[in-house]
């Protein structure tokens, strides 16, 4: 064999020894890379590098930058009363009494612990006279001390006398003072120590602070937990909270709760419509404590309080029955009954509403009349009809309790979800909902933080809107949702903010609250409930949606009666939604999205339209009928002659008493009546036939 030949065969077998190093070397590079025992490793000493370089914890911010948490660093005063103790300084001769016996100390010493006792005394609080006597008499064990061999003795050399830890600013004042600072620690002994660091909140301790959140020793929570590795890492988190809306949602809760004896604790939350962002969450106490006084509370009740929503659910309903198609908003159905049997809010002239009256008015046998109508009268349809909209899925990056729906089906089930049992939601996940209805069916992930500020690179990472479902309906079921949200208000169970400028849409709740420690509604000191409001506003073009809710303490039945959304949660959202319009939406809002309201208008005398239409402005058309009926539309009253044949009943039903008595009486009949307001039943019906004289009963309520 040529020698060439051996050359070539050994440089190739070296060179396929190098190739398998080489592979070698990447395979275990990626063992390396991937393995999950070395990534945690490599995670400990990443964070065990972070604590040993003293990485400060980063701050939590407001949408404009402004501090909500921040780290402060705390000093340990420390006083060396060794210092200079070896040189030979006079003696004062005068006498200075600490206690029974006369001691002697050098003059210099004396004098730098007086205008000590005095800084002590101004910067921290307390008597000079006691901090000088503190010092003096550890001077003299000093001196002692430094006669002595003893180890023990010598820790007399170095004392905090304050026995507490002091601010940045404190530390400054005193160590920087000139008098201490011309002399220097080394003539004087005194100086600081950084020995810990405490979260301080510079925007107040309770502003926002439920979530932000806490961190301490065994408990962490809100902001703090779910973004604990970057601020630990240093980074900034920026959040969506802004000042101005923040605090006009916790001063009105806060106020209403501390003039409110029933209740116990509440949440507002505002989020920006467009983008999901959390513009303002305040809490005030919690929940789930019947005799919770102190309304300055950290629970979140915003995004931890699940509990059964009540009738805010009512719209969930509407919109899965009228996408279905086999419901519309014109159909009539029982509003007292439901499959035979009588339900506990309906009243005796609940006979037959149409859909949407029976959620304007937010009645619970239409709502299982509807479902039972749109979903064949099956709770699993109607179930799996809810799961679609993703309404229990989880918010990302957020501090909550899951919302969850009771599975165990019972004869009632579908009839007490329809109305917001058997659900369990936060108010976070309901406003998710109704947020989603504003923003024209995107549904928006709710986000309360923005971004980071990176510490490493000082650069502003922001992040992106997430959509969790692009289309909760179709476009023509959103609008009859829009629609009967903007009646509730307008003529529904929320017509006590009806008639702003700007225009709210939303739907009322009031629901008893499951108590879950004796597995029951009631207990012996009554029952709790919650009240809330959901909604948007402006109603055209929304900005911002909102969500009220407000907890009872335990009620017993006669204020429970009393006790209702349209009459707490409704006027605070009104409070809330203007203090925001005048900041925000004044200057920018066109006047021809102004809502116009019109008043319900009671069926009359044709005359009196006229008097009606010139006092208050409004576009009533001109008419000459002796008796109108009047319908009122969202724009303008529809004019229409009532029927009035000879020997036949009319109806009365939508006058007043008076135009009521003053018909019938005219037309040959004897009038009764029982109730207050507007008639809603008369007996006998219209279009009887009857005789002059006879008896005619009158059914009024407001």
């Amino acid at each position: 064999m040529k020698r060439t030949d051996k050359i070539y065969k050994w440089t190739l077998f070296l060179y396929r020894c190098f190739f398998v190093f080489a592979l070698y070397c990447i395979a275990f590079a990626m063992y390396i890379i991937f393995d999950p025992k070395i990534q945690k490793a490599e995670k400990n000493a990443r964070e065990s590098i972070i604590r040993s370089t003293n990485v400060r914890r980063g701050d939590i911010l407001t949408a404009d930058g402004k501090p909500l948490a921040s780290y402060r660093p705390e000093y340990t005063l420390y006083t060396d009363f060794g210092v200079r103790i070896d040189t030979n300084y006079t003696v004062d001769e005068k006498k200075v009494k600490t206690g029974k016996h006369p001691v002697k100390l050098d003059t210099f010493r004396i004098n730098i612990y007086k205008e000590y006792a005095k800084l002590l005394s101004k910067t921290v609080g307390g008597n000079a006279g006691d901090y000088y006597r503190e010092l003096y008499n550890r001077r003299l064990k000093a001196e002692e001390a430094k006669k002595s061999d003893s180890r023990t003795s010598k820790e007399w050399y170095t004392e905090d006398i304050l026995k507490r830890k002091i601010d940045v600013f404190q530390s400054d004042m005193i160590i920087k003072s000139p008098f201490l600072k011309k002399r220097g620690r080394n003539v004087t002994g005194i100086y600081t120590k950084e020995t810990g660091r405490k979260r301080i909140y510079p925007l107040g301790d309770d502003f926002a602070h439920s979530a932000v959140g806490v961190i301490g020793e065994e408990t962490v929570s809100g902001i703090e937990n779910m973004y604990n590795e970057e601020l630990t890492n240093g980074d900034d988190v920026l959040t969506t909270i802004d000042t101005r809306m923040q605090d006009i949602c916790e001063t009105v809760l806060r106020d209403k709760i501390a003039a409110d004896r029933r209740l116990v604790g509440g949440a507002i939350i505002v989020m920006e419509v467009a983008t999901g962002d959390i513009k303002a969450m305040a809490n005030a106490g919690a929940y789930y404590k019947g005799d919770y006084s102190d309304i300055h509370d950290i629970y979140n009740n915003a995004a931890k309080a699940t509990i059964e929503p009540g009738s805010t659910f009512k719209t969930v309903s509407l919109m899965l029955a009228l996408e279905t198609g086999k419901v519309k908003l014109s159909d009539k159905l029982s509003a007292e009954f439901w499959r035979g049997r009588k339900i506990s809010d309906a009243h005796v002239t609940d006979t037959v509403m149409t859909v949407s009256r029976i959620i304007e008015q937010s009645k619970n046998a239409g709502a299982g009349n509807m479902v039972d109508k749109a979903f064949d009268r099956s709770t699993d349809k109607f179930i799996r009809a809810i799961n679609n909209l993703k309404l229990f899925d989880r918010i990302e990056r957020m501090d909550e309790t899951l919302p969850s729906i009771n599975k165990a089906v019972t004869d009632k089930s579908i009839l007490n979800i329809s109305h917001g049992y058997q659900v369990k939601f936060a108010p976070i996940h309901t406003l998710r909902f109704y947020n989603a209805i504003a923003n024209n069916g995107v549904m928006l992930e709710p986000r309360l933080v923005r971004g980071l500020v990176r510490r490493t690179t000082g650069e502003t990472e922001i992040f992106k809107p997430k959509t969790l479902n692009k289309a909760i309906c179709s476009k023509s079921t959103l609008d009859s949702v829009q629609l009967v949200l903007s009646r509730v208000v307008g003529r529904g169970s929320a017509w006590r903010i009806a008639g702003s400028p700007y225009g709210i849409a939303g739907k009322t709740g009031t629901a008893e609250i499951w108590l879950e420690d004796v597995n029951s509604y009631k207990t012996a000191a009554g029952k709790r409930e919650i009240s809330s409001f959901c909604g948007y506003f402006p109603q055209k073009n929304p900005k911002y949606s909102c969500i009220v809710a407000l907890y009872t303490k335990f009620l017993d039945s006669t204020t429970m009666k009393v006790f209702s959304a349209s009459s707490t949660a409704v006027p605070l959202f009104r409070k809330v939604s203007d203090k925001i319009y005048a900041l925000y939406l004044d200057k920018e809002f066109p006047y021809a999205d102004a809502i116009i309201t019109m008043p319900e208008v009671k069926n009359t005398q044709g005359k009196n339209l006229s008097i009606i239409s010139e006092e208050l402005d409004l576009p009533i058309p001109d008419d000459e009928h002796d008796w109108v009926k009047v319908n009122t539309s969202d724009r303008q009253l529809q004019i229409s002659e009532l029927s009035l044949k000879k020997g036949i009943v009319p109806d009365v039903a939508g006058m007043g008493l008076r135009d009521a008595v003053l018909l019938l009486e005219n037309r040959g009949l004897q009038v009764s009546y029982s109730g207050l307001g507007t008639v809603v039943k008369q007996s006998p019906e219209q279009g009887a036939p009857y005789n002059h004289g006879q008896k005619i009963h009158l059914t009024l309520e407001n």
